[in-house]
């Protein structure tokens, strides 16, 4: 190798009619001189020992020879002569390890290499440990290897090929054509930024159409297809929607909130409608401002929490008289994002003041804890992870680059930062707790990025992200299980919306074996049912189990 010039390695790349060198070069400013630091002594040419001193024993290592020009004697060979023509002077036995008996060969007046150690000066770089030739074990008989230090891990779930999950390949593959709905026209482009533009159940997909009144349209999942021309049946409001969701206990209740503040409950009819709706079923006026945000209680039935640009948050109850319970305050600008935990107790929000806050909405209406750093640029989203041990907060750096922060949700203390990449579009998550799975999409993109969320750091580690041919505009995933073919080993649907289609995504986990339940991919799912009352926290029973939910917050 031309170590003159930063020649480092070389291979021989066997092609079908020809052999062509292939060599590695470090790049630095000169090359005038010899650089050491990255040319170390290396193994000579010439044998240690002879074929005779190995068999009755011996151990000897190879000399080393300089690769500085400057140094390197002008005789030095590369080739040996043939096996039978070498000569080797004569190594004793006893000077290995094993010990032996000396060798009675005659010897010969070869040259031989000196080979000369000098200690090098101690460093701060962590440098391969060498494997201890007379360690005891299992392992003695292995020659000695350079191998990196390893680090003993607390959860022993790290190993040399990097950390073990079971949902490191997981794939997303799209459903049948024949599922999906094709022919889709009028989509609005304008929804706000707090939006997720899609939301789905196991019956329904409900999206938002552009023009005058602020048009919901659903389609049955069991009448895919392509949509007919014309005017489609929707739900009109009379303003703007902001925002909508489906009840969780409901599949029927479709429930929006409105740019004049209102509150509209949509009932729908069994089969879809046959014509346009006008009227809600009930309307009630929220606040003074746009609302901007609604979202169900996970555990407890007609229970809504909603955000507007009067910089508070109301909690409705809508199973009683669609009744105002509770008003929280504290925010000082406007709510970028709003998250209730999985035990119903608590709610987090982002603002736009760059604070993160936690609520327990039955205690106080003042935040319990109050931290983090949200750059206020162009939104953000906030979920609970792990059962409440963690939020995961998406958002901006003060340079435009995508984030996802871990806050620990005690003392929102910042347990992990990962910055994505440049992109005007917020990164809207979903986060699946049987799997611990974090999903990840932003509008006008055409992948998912999908994260495990784990206790141990750097608590996001990154698993096989989806990948489609075009641009989506959602995704809307599927919360109830019961939905999913376990039998193929799907652990999460979604419906992806695009410019003109919506089309069911499947996420699965490779496995060789796929004829038994795999109960390590699937545990108990949450079953909804629960009511939550002032007195009692309830918690959302798991199918033949009933686990409690306890966060580490102030009560």
């Amino acid at each position: 190798m031309d170590v003159m010039k930063g020649e480092v390695n070389r291979v021989l790349q066997l092609a079908d009619s020809s052999i062509i060198p292939i060599t590695w070069q470090v790049p630095r400013k000169t090359y005038r001189d010899f650089h050491a630091d990255i040319f170390p002594d290396t193994t000579g040419p010439v044998p240690a020992m002879g074929p005779s001193d190995w068999i009755n024993g011996a151990n000897a290592e190879p000399a080393k020879i300089t690769l500085d020009p400057a140094k390197r004697a002008e005789t030095s060979t590369h080739f040996q002569p043939p096996l039978t023509e070498r000569k080797y002077e004569a190594v004793a036995a006893d000077a290995g390890q094993n010990g032996g008996t000396q060798n009675n060969e005659t010897k010969v007046n070869t040259p031989t290499v000196k080979v000369t150690k000098t200690e090098e000066p101690k460093s701060s770089i962590m440098r391969p440990q060498m494997r201890d030739e007379n360690a005891a074990g299992d392992d003695s008989f292995l020659m000695p290897q350079v191998r990196p230090k390893s680090h003993n891990k607390s959860n022993g779930r790290a190993s040399k090929f990097g950390r073990a999950t079971k949902f490191k390949h997981l794939k997303g593959t799209p459903l049948h054509k024949s599922q999906h709905f094709e022919n889709l026209k009028n989509l609005s482009k304008s929804v706000a930024a707090e939006c997720d533009i899609v939301h789905a159940n196991t019956k329904r997909v409900a999206i938002p159409l552009s023009g005058p009144g602020g048009k919901l349209v659903f389609f049955e999942t069991e009448k895919a297809g392509r949509i007919p021309d014309g005017v489609v049946p929707c739900l009109i409001n009379s303003s703007t929607v902001m925002d909508f969701a489906w009840d969780p206990f409901n599949e029927a209740k479709l429930v929006c909130v409105t740019e004049d503040g209102t509150i509209n409950i949509w009932n729908i009819p069994e089969g879809g409608l046959t014509e346009q709706v006008n009227e809600p079923d009930q309307k009630i006026v929220a606040h003074g401002d746009k609302v901007s945000i609604i979202k169900f209680n996970p555990i407890a039935d007609g229970i809504v929490a909603t955000a507007a640009y009067d910089y508070s948050i109301k909690i409705w109850n809508l199973s009683d008289g669609n009744e105002e319970k509770i008003t929280l305050s504290g925010h000082s600008d406007q709510i970028y994002a709003f998250d209730w935990s999985q035990c119903g107790r608590f709610i987090a929000t982002s603002c736009r003041d760059g604070k993160v806050r936690i609520y327990n909405p039955r205690k106080s209406t003042e935040p319990i804890v109050e931290g983090g750093n949200v750059v206020p640029k162009k939104g953000s989203r906030i979920v609970w992870t792990l059962d409440g041990e963690f939020l995961v907060v998406t958002g901006f750096s003060k340079q435009s680059e995508r984030t996802i922060t871990v806050y620990r949700t005690k003392d929102l203390k910042t347990m992990s930062s990962e910055t994505l990449n440049v992109s005007p579009a917020v990164l809207v998550p979903f986060y699946d707790e049987d799997s611990s799975t974090l999903f990840l999409n932003g509008k006008g993109e055409n992948s998912l990025f999908a994260y495990e969320v784990a206790l141990d750091p750097p608590h996001l580690f990154p698993l096989s992200p989806f990948k489609s041919t075009n641009s989506s505009q959602g995704f809307g995933f599927l919360r109830n299980k019961n939905a999913l073919n376990v039998r193929e080993i799907e652990f999460a649907r979604a419906y992806r919306l695009t410019n003109n289609t919506i089309e069911p995504v499947s996420f699965t986990v490779p496995r060789v074996k796929s004829t038994y339940f795999q109960d390590d991919l699937f545990p108990q799912p949450a079953f909804f049912g629960n009511q939550q009352s002032q007195e009692k926290n309830g918690c959302r029973e798991k199918m033949g189990n009933n686990h409690g939910s306890a966060l580490n917050l102030p009560t």
